[in-house]
């Protein structure tokens, strides 16, 4: 009798709890080991360390200019923290000038700027600056260009705008330019207000190392002691969803369907990693069907979808191209709900880091929504439980200069996907479905709160 008792016991612990006990892991899993906010915070909070005032937080790029179009030329052996670059700018002048000036570190030694075969003469300024002096006056309305030669170590506390680590020994470099960081390692406008239209990448490693960006690879060479890499990425971009990585990356091709075409699904990861491609792709269709369905088709969809493997805990979601190191289901979907909201749509400013994070973070419950209703239960619950443990609270960040506050937890990522369920249950989904959180017609290459509630009301 005492046998069986223990068997009956065993039994009723096998099916009641263990079922329990790997759901609780899986929600803890999900929200917590992948880090993703943490890392997000600490990547900006290193962008502060060393520096002496709030002045390489400001963008100084001038407003007199629009850009259409970077071609980012770089060599980078990931053995070496240096950059070496060539950024070719596309532009039209909105105001009469002689000057224009971009963003770029002082840390960085820019070697020469060349303007129709001929060279510009440039001053650098105080707080990361680089003005451009052109010959003459550039009348409104003037399409032109300039290219930008440079070269230096980026700088160090420039947190983890340009990182060399390793994998297995092996060394690899990564970019992380959000939200301030792209200047710290190429000539840009560094603001959120400029989208170019296009960019080409062009990217040279040794050999042995491989790059992965943003859009597609338009060609490849190797001569066996250099490998150069030409992507092309044509939608509009903010400058910090540009990224770069290289190491002696393994690419996994496969593909998911999108509007009844096969999109190329692409995995950019360590050899020591590939293992993991089938449930990483697995993943990424398991989001796509939920997002597709809910949010119209992918917003990148005549070029692809990549994941590339990188150091970081949590992910990134360089447009077209997350950066990410996970089979996490919650981070995957996280990281893929921002292709369409923070990438095609992106905030106006980092007061409005909620339309980024709280609708990925909404996005990445929906897609549990689609397969496991009692984990999107729990997921809520939990973001309830955090969201009211503390009184008061804006989803709208105040300072821009406190990290804690734009990549907060509790208000941009948890409250801004709460604001997302609380206005679909108000409004039911029959409504809800023709706001902008879902209406693809609704095209917006940024947006603020104050735009997005005026076109919801219109609803």
């Amino acid at each position: 009798m005492k046998k069986k008792a223990i068997s009956l016991a065993a039994c009723i612990f096998l099916f009641v709890c263990l079922p329990a006990l790997a759901f609780a892991q899986q929600l803890r899993d999900s929200l917590l080991s992948s880090g993703l906010i943490a890392a997000e915070q600490r990547a900006a909070e290193r962008f502060m360390e060393g520096q002496q005032t709030g002045s390489n937080l400001r963008n100084l790029s001038s407003s007199n200019f629009d850009v259409s179009y970077y071609r980012c030329e770089w060599e980078i052996d990931p053995n070496v923290r240096f950059i070496k670059g060539e950024v070719t700018s596309y532009f039209t002048i909105g105001i009469a000038t002689d000057t224009i000036i971009f963003d770029l570190s002082d840390t960085l030694t820019v070697d020469s700027i060349r303007y129709h075969g001929s060279l510009l003469s440039f001053q650098r300024l105080p707080g990361d600056g680089l003005r451009i002096n052109f010959p003459g006056i550039l009348n409104a309305g003037t399409k032109d260009s300039v290219s930008v030669y440079y070269n230096g170590v980026p700088r160090r506390p420039g947190g983890n705008a340009f990182v060399q680590t390793s994998h297995a020994g092996v060394p690899i470099i990564w970019t992380l330019s959000e939200p301030f960081g792209a200047k710290e390692w190429w000539p840009c406008k560094n603001g959120l207000d400029d989208k170019a239209d296009s960019v080409d990448i062009l990217v040279t490693t040794p050999s042995a190392y491989r790059a992965s960006s943003n859009g597609v690879i338009a060609e490849e060479n190797s001569d066996g002691i250099s490998r150069t890499v030409h992507f092309k990425h044509r939608y509009p971009m903010a400058t910090y969803l540009l990224g770069l990585a290289v190491t002696n990356y393994v690419v996994i091709k496969d593909s998911v369907q999108i509007a009844g075409k096969q999109m190329p699904l692409m995995l950019t990861t360590y050899p020591e990693y590939a293992g993991n491609a089938f449930k990483i792709n697995n993943n990424a269709r398991t989001a796509f069907s939920a997002f597709n369905r809910l949010f119209g088709d992918y917003p990148f969809a005549r070029e692809q979808y990549g994941q590339t493997a990188w150091s970081q805990g949590g992910g990134m979601e360089h447009q077209t191209n997350s950066f990410i190191t996970t089979t996490d289901l919650g981070l995957i979907s996280h990281e893929l709900g921002h292709q369409w909201f923070g990438d095609r749509i992106t905030c106006g400013s980092w007061h409005d880091i909620w339309l980024n994070e709280g609708f990925a973070t909404y996005a990445q419950s929906i897609c549990y929504e689609s397969i496991d209703l009692n984990f999107f239960r729990a997921e809520r619950q939990y973001y309830r439980d955090i969201i009211t443990a503390q009184p008061a609270g804006s989803v709208w960040v105040d300072d821009t200069t406190n990290f804690n506050s734009i990549f907060s937890a509790r208000l941009s990522y948890y409250k801004g996907s709460y604001l997302l369920h609380m206005l679909r249950w108000k409004l039911g989904d029959s409504v809800f479905l023709q706001t902008p959180c879902y209406n693809t017609n609704l095209r917006l290459p940024r947006t603020s709160s104050g735009i997005w509630k005026q076109k919801a009301e219109r609803i």
